[in-house]
C-alpha cells in the first residue's frame, strides 16, 4: 500500500515525507521520513505488487532482510535502525528503518555525466568492495549489486563515497555448497549461475556483478546478459573488452574487469580481497592465463613429440614457466635443465648445486625460480638470467618440496626432518616453521617421505601430505593446523603421502597413499573416491588447468590418465621405459611432461579437436 505524506507510523514515531525517487524496486518501495526528533530517515516496506500477492515467503524474506542488514555493519553498508510492523487497513505492514543518505545512485550518476574518470570509478568499487567482504564474512551474498543499488554519499570538500543499499535477495552461503537461486535479476550484472534453479554458492557470484558495475561505471554500457555470452558454439565471447568502448581504460582495469566477469565462477577471483588486490598493488599478479578446456577423452590420442635424454640421473622435478615458454626439470645429477617447451631443445643448465635437486617452483610471475636439494639448502634464482639471488637455509633434513603462493608473495618449503618453512619471496626471510618435526631416528625410518605441499588458490591455505595416508591442513599465515583428512585410525607407517594437488576452483583435492589415489571433497573435507589402477608407489598427480583431468605417474613405470568427473581411467602412457618421477600440466592444459628415473623427459601434446574444446579468452 503506498503511503501518503504526513502519514504517521509506529505510535508516531515517524512521519512520511515523500517517496523517493529511486526508491522503487522488484520487492520493496522505500520513504524519506523523519522521527520525533526531525532526523531523516529512510522506511522501506513491500510494495502493493507483492502485497497483493499475499505471499508468506516475499513477507518473510522481508523479515529476513532486516536481520541480514543488522548483521553487517561498515561505513560503506546503509545503516540499520530498527524494524515494526504497522497495522493498516487490517493488514499488517512490515517497515525497515535505515539512515537517510543525502545523495543519488550510481546508476543516476553515471547517466546524468558523461563516463567518470577510471580513478573516481575504482575509488567507488573499491569501497563496495570492503562493504562485500564484511558481508561475505557474515555468511553472506548481496546477489544483487548494480548501480542501482549503490548510493553515492555526499561527504567533505564535494566529495562522494559510495554506500551499499537492498539486501532484498542476499542470502546465507557456504563456499562451494549448493543452494537455491532467485529468479530476480537484474540483467548485465547477473552472473550465469543465478540463471540455474540451483547451483553452488560462492563470493564469485558478487565479483562478476562488481566487476559489470565497473564496466558501466566506466562505458556507459551495461554489459551483455550472461545468457547471451554463451560462446560454446563460436568459441568466442561476444561480451565486447570495455577498453573496445571507452579506449581511456588502462590495460590493468580492462583486465580486471575480464577476470571478474569470467563465465565460470572457479575462473574468476576467488575474493573480493584477491580481486581489490589487483588494483592496489604496484606490481598485481597476473589473472589467470588463457587455457583450453578440453575434453578429458581427448587424451586417448596424445601424442609424444620429445623425448629429452640429457640428464644422466634420475628427474624428480619438472615445472613450466606461466607463459608456457619454458620447461624447467631437476634431476639427481645436480643440476637444473631449462628447454623450450615448443622444440624441446635445451636452452641452459644449472649446475651450482652440490647434492641431488630433488624440487623445484616458478613464481606466479615468471620471474623467479626457487629450487631445493639434498643438502637442506633452498636456492632462490632469476629465471631469466639463472643469475643466483638468495640461498635459504635452516631445515635439518633434505628439501624435498616447495610451493609459491598464488599471490607470489609467500614461498613454502616441506623437508624430510617433517618441518615446514615459509619464507617471503622476496626477500628471503624466513617467517616460521611448523608442521610434524621428526627426531633424528624418525627421519631414518621416514627416509622415503617427501613432505609434499600445494598452496591453496586464496593464499590462505597450506595442504601437506605426511604418512599414514593422512593430509593436514595449516593457515599460511599462522602456521596453525586448520584440519586434517584421513580415513583409518589405523597407522600405515609406510603408507606414506608423495604428492597432493588441488584443482583450480579448489574444489577438489587429490593425495596419493601408495598404489592408491585419493578423491577428497576440499570444501567438505570427506573422502570422494579412491582410484584403483597402477601397480606400485604412485609418485606424483597432477590435474589440468581446466579441472577436467588428472594424471599419475608411478614406479610401474606408466603415466595414467584419469577423468576426474566419471572417475576413470581414460589412457595410460606406457613409452617409459624406468619408474616415473613427476609429472605437470603445461599452463594451456594442452601438453604434458613427464620425467623418470632414467633421466629421460617426455612430452606430450593432445590433438585437440575444435568441436571437444573451447577456449578459455586471454585475459593477459
Amino acid at each position: 500500500m503506498n503511503l501518503k505524506t504526513g502519514q504517521q507510523l509506529n505510535d508516531r514515531n515517524y512521519t512520511i515525507k515523500d517517496k523517493l525517487p529511486d526508491g522503487s524496486g522488484g520487492f520493496g518501495i522505500t520513504y524519506l521520513v523523519e522521527d520525533r526528533d526531525g532526523r531523516k530517515l529512510v522506511i522501506k516496506t513491500l510494495n502493493d505488487t507483492v502485497l497483493a500477492r499475499n505471499d508468506p515467503k516475499s513477507k518473510s524474506d522481508f523479515l529476513n532482510e532486516a536481520e541480514r542488514l543488522g548483521k553487517c555493519t561498515h561505513k560503506h553498508i546503509v545503516k540499520f535502525k530498527t524494524f515494526f510492523m504497522e497495522r493498516l487497513n487490517n493488514e499488517n505492514l512490515f517497515c525497515i528503518v535505515m539512515e537517510y543518505i543525502k545523495g543519488q545512485t550510481l546508476e543516476s550518476y553515471v547517466e546524468n555525466s558523461r563516463t567518470i574518470p577510471e580513478a573516481e570509478a575504482l575509488l567507488y568499487i573499491r569501497q563496495i568492495g570492503e562493504a562485500l567482504t564484511v558481508v561475505h564474512q557474515e555468511g553472506l551474498l548481496h546477489r544483487d549489486v548494480k548501480p542501482r543499488n549503490i548510493m553515492l554519499r555526499a561527504v567533505a570538500n564535494d566529495n562522494s563515497e559510495a554506500v551499499l543499499i537492498d539486501f532484498g535477495i542476499a542470502r546465507e552461503f557456504q563456499p562451494g555448497q549448493t543452494g537455491k537461486h532467485t529468479v530476480f535479476r537484474s540483467e548485465g550484472y547477473t552472473p550465469p549461475e543465478q540463471y540455474n534453479q540451483k547451483a553452488k554458492r560462492n563470493a564469485g557470484t558478487d565479483i562478476y556483478a562488481l566487476a559489470a558495475t565497473l564496466y558501466y561505471l566506466l562505458t556507459k554500457t551495461v554489459p551483455l546478459r550472461a545468457p547471451d555470452r554463451d560462446w560454446s558454439q563460436n568459441q568466442t565471447d561476444p561480451l565486447k573488452p570495455p577498453q573496445q568502448i571507452n579506449p581511456k581504460i588502462s590495460d590493468r582495469v580492462n583486465k580486471a574487469i575480464l577476470w571478474g566477469m569470467q563465465l565460470q565462477a572457479q575462473d574468476r577471483p576467488q575474493s573480493v580481497e584477491e580481486w581489490l588486490e589487483y588494483f592496489n598493488d604496484d606490481n598485481p599478479p597476473k589473472p589467470p592465463p588463457s587455457f583450453t578446456v578440453i575434453a578429458p577423452e581427448l587424451w586417448e590420442n596424445a601424442q609424444l613429440l620429445h623425448n629429452l635424454t640429457e640428464h644422466s640421473q634420475g628427474v624428480n622435478a619438472v615445472a613450466i614457466s606461466p607463459d608456457g615458454k619454458t620447461l624447467v626439470s631437476a634431476s639427481s645429477d645436480r643440476t637444473i635443465k631449462l628447454w623450450s617447451l615448443d622444440t624441446g631443445e635445451l636452452i641452459d643448465t644449472i649446475n651450482r648445486h652440490s647434492e641431488a635437486v630433488f624440487c623445484i617452483a616458478i613464481s606466479p610471475d615468471g620471474q623467479t625460480l626457487v629450487s631445493g636439494d639434498y643438502d637442506y639448502k633452498i636456492k632462490v634464482w632469476n629465471l631469466e638470467t639463472r643469475e643466483l639471488i638468495n640461498t635459504l637455509t635452516g631445515h635439518v633434513g633434505q628439501v624435498l618440496s616447495l610451493a609459491i603462493s598464488p599471490d607470489g608473495k609467500t614461498l613454502a618449503s616441506g623437508s624430510i626432518d617433517g618441518t615446514i618453512k615459509t619464507w617471503h619471496l622476496d626477500t628471503g626471510q624466513a617467517i616460521r616453521t611448523f608442521g610434524d618435526r621428526f627426531s633424528q631416528k624418525e627421519i631414518d625410518y621416514y627416509r622415503q617421505h617427501v613432505n609434499p605441499l600445494v598452496i591453496s588458490r586464496d593464499s590462505k591455505t597450506i595442504i601437506n601430505g605426511i604418512y599414514n595416508s593422512i593430509v593436514k591442513l595449516w593457515g599460511l599465515d599462522t602456521g596453525k593446523q586448520i584440519n586434517i583428512l584421513t580415513t583409518s585410525q589405523r597407522h600405515y607407517w609406510d603408507k606414506y603421502v608423495n604428492s597432493v594437488a588441488l584443482c583450480p576452483d579448489n574444489k577438489i583435492l587429490v593425495s596419493n597413499s601408495q598404489e592408491e589415489i585419493k578423491i577428497w571433497d576440499f570444501v567438505s573435507r570427506q573422502l570422494i573416491y579412491n582410484l584403483i589402477g597402477h601397480h606400485g608407489i604412485v609418485y606424483c598427480v597432477a590435474i589440468s588447468p581446466d579441472g577436467q583431468t588428472l594424471a599419475s605417474c608411478c614406479e610401474d613405470c606408466t603415466v595414467k590418465l584419469w577423468n576426474l568427473n566419471t572417475r576413470t581411467i581414460i589412457h595410460t602412457l606406457e613409452e617409459h621405459q624406468s619408474p616415473v618421477y613427476t609429472v605437470t600440466f603445461s599452463p594451456d592444459g594442452q601438453t604434458l611432461i613427464s620425467g623418470g628415473r632414467d633421466g629421460q623427459i617426455k612430452i606430450w601434446r593432445v590433438p585437440l579437436n575444435p568441436r571437444s574444446s573451447d577456449t578459455i579468452p586471454s585475459l593477459l
